[in-house]
């Protein structure tokens, strides 16, 4: 049994209904990441802190665990870092239609992992205020429909009734995956942006450089939001990932921004979309590969970057 095989996650499949005409951005996924945290902290914060650091009620608040994620103390991992991965994501509509009219629906995916899965109940009463402040610029606003995972209804518009999902362990998802093949192709259906050396990269990509940042994810968002102690061979599989060659790619890069209200500018983002093919000994990558289909990879996952689909050939 491989520590991966308890991760859990709860995809959740949300409608949204708009009440009124606006207008939104081509790539809805930073509106929609910023309009419920900025919606959760309005929310759930008693005590109205700006930052969660300076807040005595951190290490107990809803809002701090979601959105803040503090490094435990008594850890050795991310040393240099003060926050962990969200244990949430969002996949926004992937048409890049701005022209929202009343009546239109918007639908688009939250996949909550591990822990955040207990709060499933806070994120949908952040939903539906989040459709009642209103979305972009203009705030239009929206009626929160549905929320469903799988063949479970977990919410529907008018009920007070929050029901439990269906949660997923990787060994299901792994039970259920793909044939064995040595060739697969990735397509990008968000940007994809990844770091390396410290620096962007903005050319050809590597399957090492998108296994290296997935793997490193899955790692921690296990540790953190799942209680699991990954013990796999990090440098083995890193090295192994370097083998496996490029076939072909038709990537394009994909330039987005959002408005962020905490600092108060717009903030610009970007990222490769496209399709990328892969060959070579790809057997223990596969349930990597297929968990990140719902956890992406990259930065800025939370606002539903570096979400892909497995392509079988």
């Amino acid at each position: 049994m491989s520590w991966l095989d308890n991760f859990s996650f709860a995809p959740l499949d949300c409608r949204i209904q708009a009440r009124e005409e606006f207008v939104l951005p081509a790539y809805k996924g930073g509106t929609l990441r910023g309009s419920f945290g900025y919606a959760f902290k309005k929310a759930i914060c008693v005590t109205r802190s700006r930052e969660c650091t300076d807040c005595l009620l951190q290490d107990s608040c809803v809002y701090a665990y979601i959105f803040e994620t503090p490094r435990p103390k008594n850890t050795s991992v991310m040393r240099k870092y003060e926050r962990v991965p969200h244990p949430f994501v969002f996949l926004p509509p992937l048409n890049r239609t701005r022209l929202v009219r009343p009546g239109d629906v918007l639908e688009f995916r939250m996949v909550l992992m591990g822990r955040a899965i207990e709060y499933l109940s806070y994120f949908v009463f952040v939903l539906q205020a989040m459709c009642e402040q209103g979305l972009g610029q203009d705030r239009g606003q929206c009626e929160l429909k549905q929320v469903s995972a799988g063949d479970i209804q977990v919410y529907t518009s008018g009920s007070n009734k929050v029901y439990s999902p269906q949660i997923i362990t990787t060994r299901k998802l792994f039970n259920e995956q793909l044939a064995n093949s040595s060739k697969i192709s990735l397509q990008l259906n968000t940007p994809l942006k990844l770091i390396r050396n410290g620096r962007i990269l903005q050319d050809q990509l590597h399957f090492q450089d998108i296994f290296r940042s997935l793997l490193r994810r899955v790692a921690l968002l296990g540790q953190f939001h799942c209680s699991l102690t990954p013990d796999c061979d990090f440098r083995d599989l890193i090295h192994r990932a370097g083998e496996v060659s490029t076939r072909e790619q038709d990537l394009s890069w994909m330039n987005w921004s959002r408005y962020s209200t905490r600092q108060q500018k717009s903030m610009p983002g970007s990222g490769f979309v496209g399709r990328i093919s892969f060959e070579g000994d790809l057997d223990v990558f596969r349930p990597y590969l297929s968990l990140g289909e719902y956890v992406h990879v990259g930065k800025n996952t939370s606002f539903g970057l570096g979400n892909y689909k497995i392509i079988q050939e």
